[in-house]
């Protein structure tokens, strides 16, 4: 296991513990968060951007560059929390992306982490937590996965050179290798929202909500 467990947390109430047993990307972070505050979920402005920002392709492929996904950020978060949390995501995604092909993060393209849908639901996940009090939230090891992902580039090893240089850059911990199983359950996008978490540890402190991401092998986002 790689990165900072807390053992304990002492006089810090968390909003809740985000279990990553199953991975993380932006798809189960916003399903765990309906599951146990469902009142909080807004999909009715994860629909709206995903209407107004369809998604175009360029040579067949679909993509979308970093500075329309930072537009896209500016235009549609309705506050400087969100705002400021989606930045954070996507310029941790953009700023790995830069490194893995060489070249400036300004120039940079999504492909799968660019889809509007994604886009939207990162900012749907800080919409919700800010509705619950955007308070500090804690969350377990990644799961990352192993094997092989077919995406837009082709097949690239598990974890994706994004996630990883984002789970070394920001020292995220690792789950035990015994953990791991075949498929890509931890994206860049779930990587670089796990950044935002306040710590990690291994359990929930007592009497804290318990958030658990759905099983399910992941897409590239």
């Amino acid at each position: 296991m790689v990165g900072h467990v807390d053992e304990t947390a002492v006089g810090i109430k968390p909003l809740f513990w985000l279990d990553c047993e199953n991975g993380l990307t932006s798809e189960k972070f916003l399903d765990a968060l309906r599951v146990v505050y469902p009142e909080v979920v807004n999909d009715t402005l994860v629909a709206t951007v995903i209407e107004q920002y369809p998604d175009h392709t360029s040579s067949g492929a679909m993509t979308r560059s970093y500075r329309e996904v930072r537009r896209i950020l500016d235009e549609c978060a309705d506050s400087e929390y969100v705002r400021y949390e989606a930045h954070a995501v996507f310029s941790a995604i953009a700023d790995a992306e830069a490194v893995a092909h060489d070249t400036n993060i300004v120039d940079i393209h999504f492909h799968e982490i660019g889809r509007i849908a994604n886009v939207a639901r990162v900012m749907g996940i800080f919409t919700a937590l800010e509705e619950l009090g955007a308070r500090e939230w804690f969350a377990s090891p990644l799961v990352l996965g192993r094997g092989t992902v077919r995406c837009s580039h082709g097949k690239l090893s598990v974890p994706t050179p994004a996630t990883q240089y984002i789970v070394d850059r920001f020292d995220l911990p690792e789950a035990s290798a015994s953990r791991i199983t075949d498929g890509e359950w931890t994206t860049p996008t779930g990587a670089a929202l796990a950044t935002r978490a306040k710590r990690f540890m291994l359990a929930p402190p007592p009497d804290t909500p318990t958030l658990r991401t759905l099983r399910g092998r992941s897409r590239k986002k």
